[in-house]
C-alpha cells in the first residue's frame, strides 16, 4: 500500500535535508499533468514549469550576453540549446499528432 502523500513529502524533505516552507507548493511542483484527473483540474505543475522555463531562459540569455559581448543576436541564438530543443520538441509533437503545436 502506498504511503499517504503527507508522509511521502515529509520523507522527501528528510532525504533532501530541507524543510519546505510551503508543503502545498511542493505537492503542486511534483504533480505531473498526467495525474491531474485525481488531483483536480488546475492542480499540476505546468504553470510552474512555464515560469521555470522562462527564468532559465533569462539566466542563459544573460550568461551568453556576458560570455560573448560582441556577438550579434543570431550568433547568441545558435548557442542556446533551450531554443533548439524546444523547436525539436514541437517538430516531434507535430509529427506524432499531425497537428501544429503552439
Amino acid at each position: 500500500m502506498p504511503k499517504p502523500r503527507k508522509t511521502a513529502l515529509n520523507d522527501l524533505s528528510a532525504r533532501l535535508g530541507h524543510d519546505f516552507a510551503d508543503q502545498a507548493l511542493l505537492k503542486l511542483a511534483l504533480t505531473h499533468a498526467s495525474a491531474r484527473s485525481s488531483a483536480g483540474p488546475d492542480e499540476d505543475n505546468e504553470r510552474l514549469e512555464f515560469l521555470g522555463d522562462r527564468v532559465l531562459g533569462l539566466a542563459v540569455a544573460e550568461l551568453l550576453a556576458d560570455t560573448f559581448p560582441a556577438a550579434r543576436e543570431g550568433e547568441l541564438a545558435r548557442h542556446t540549446p533551450i531554443r533548439r530543443r524546444s523547436k525539436e520538441n514541437r517538430a516531434s509533437a507535430m509529427a506524432t499528432s499531425g497537428r501544429p503545436t503552439k
